[in-house]
């Protein structure tokens, strides 16, 4: 069944979360940002084709059940730690990564959205993809019929980016890209740090590069997400950037409850009997959820 059609002046961004999250839990991270959208953006949440087993962490943590339990604590399947390649980001290598190419073809032939924001390994992705959609001829796995399955996207949010060192994702941005492109990043960010991100930032033609004073989140504090909302609806205009106050007790508590369940881990993780399936693709006008 096709989409139905966008309301007009509605702007539909591709949300793609990040290594060992999910939809939902990239989702829980825009509540702030959602809430000052309104109607005005959606915020269409991808669940990442791969999913992740305890297995996949242990080269990292030496008790990677635990970690699962914190972010999945009831077992639910819809909750299940998700990747859009299974890899280390230091390192060349990827596994599952045609699958979720194949995967992502498929929901832009049939969704009409006007940007994409992503955060961490999704932030790599969307980089990669807003490229590939400048240049489709150059990317026939993405193709349909030899046609592209979408326009290029008007804007990238890249949140805690970065150049993977892979060959072929790394092909992909060495001719860099013109997307407009927002690179959000935080400077006490451990996990990818702000020279991984400038990384991305250096193959990024048309950009504008925000940093926080926060680790590996998405920002929801001070002025971030009346800043992310009005850049969103303009992203060519002269948007004043984030006015931030400093950070508190609370802030800092909330900084490391975020970091201990987000994205990305520093070294290698190559499970390779990951399971792959359909994940449905829900779209958040402030605070609603539909599934498409």
């Amino acid at each position: 069944m096709p989409a139905p059609a966008p309301l007009e002046g509605v702007k539909r961004v591709l949300v793609l979360h990040g290594y060992m999250q999910n939809a939902v839990i990239l989702s829980k991270r825009l509540d702030a940002i959602r809430r000052v959208c309104g109607s005005k953006i959606e915020f269409c949440c991808l669940d990442a084709p791969i999913v992740l087993k305890p297995t996949d962490a242990e080269s990292y943590n030496d008790n990677p059940q635990a970690v699962f339990d914190a972010i999945n604590p009831t077992n639910d399947p819809t909750l299940a730690p998700r990747a859009w390649w299974n890899g280390s980001r230091l390192d060349a290598g990827v596994k599952g990564l045609e699958n979720t190419f194949s995967f992502l073809r498929d929901i832009l032939s049939r969704e009409k959205l006007d940007g994409v924001l992503g955060f961490s390994q999704g932030a790599t992705l969307a980089a990669i993809l807003s490229a590939m959609l400048e240049r489709p001829e150059n990317y026939p796995n993405i193709l349909i019929n030899g046609l592209p399955p979408h326009p290029p996207f008007e804007f990238c949010v890249a949140m805690s980016g970065f150049k993977h060192p892979d060959p072929y994702l790394s092909s992909i941005l060495d001719a860099t890209f013109n997307t407009r492109t927002l690179h959000v990043i935080g400077r006490r960010d451990t996990l990818t740090d702000p020279a991984m991100s400038f990384t991305l930032v250096d193959v990024s033609l048309n950009r504008r590069v925000e940093m926080h004073d926060w680790g590996h989140i998405v920002p929801w504090q001070d002025d971030w997400p009346r800043f992310l909302f009005e850049w969103i609806m303009d992203p060519n205009g002269d948007v004043p950037a984030p006015k931030v106050s400093g950070m508190d007790d609370d802030v800092l508590s909330e900084e490391l409850r975020q970091s201990a369940s987000n994205s990305g881990a520093k070294t290698s993780l190559d499970s390779s009997d990951s399971q792959v399936g359909g994940a449905a693709l829900s779209c958040q006008p402030n605070n609603l959820v539909a599934k498409l």
